[in-house]
């Protein structure tokens, strides 16, 4: 049975707004906020779902040496990427000091346009509960903390 929010008794919960927070609570916890009427359609999932969907990408570390190596080898100015890439030159400029990280837009279109990689894909399994176990932490339980 799901625990209240705000005491965290186990009983028939009710939605309802408490200082503009939509929570669960319990019937003797009523009195500190306003019911919303819903229907709430719960399923028997197990407990544990996978997901893979959770790939970060990030620019890699040594972006401006990888971006002046490339553009020197293939002998360009910064003025030159810069027009390439449709982008500023004192962008190229900061990037190549590596004041400035560029964001993964402008990652890839250093990529297309200078043949390097410096976007790092990591995905990682993740495994995210579906359901409240008894020992999930109510706004009551942060309350006995402080």
């Amino acid at each position: 049975m799901p625990n209240c929010e705000l005491c965290g008794r186990e009983d028939n919960l009710n939605n309802a707004i408490v200082e503009n927070a939509r929570v669960k609570i319990c019937t003797q916890c009523t009195k500190f906020g306003k019911i919303i009427q819903e229907t709430i359609n719960t399923k028997n999932v197990s407990s544990f779902r996978s997901t893979f969907e959770d790939s970060e990408e990030y620019v890699t570390d040594n972006y401006n040496s990888l971006i002046k190596n490339k553009r020197e080898k293939l002998n360009l100015t910064q003025d030159e990427l810069a027009i390439k890439l449709k982008e500023k030159v004192s962008l190229i400029s900061s990037i190549e000091r590596g004041d400035i990280k560029p964001t993964l837009e402008l990652a890839k279109k250093f990529e297309n346009s200078l043949g390097i990689r410096m976007i790092t894909k990591i995905s990682q399994e993740k495994q995210i509960p579906n359901e409240k176990s008894n020992s999930s932490l109510t706004i009551g339980d942060l309350l006995k903390k402080k």
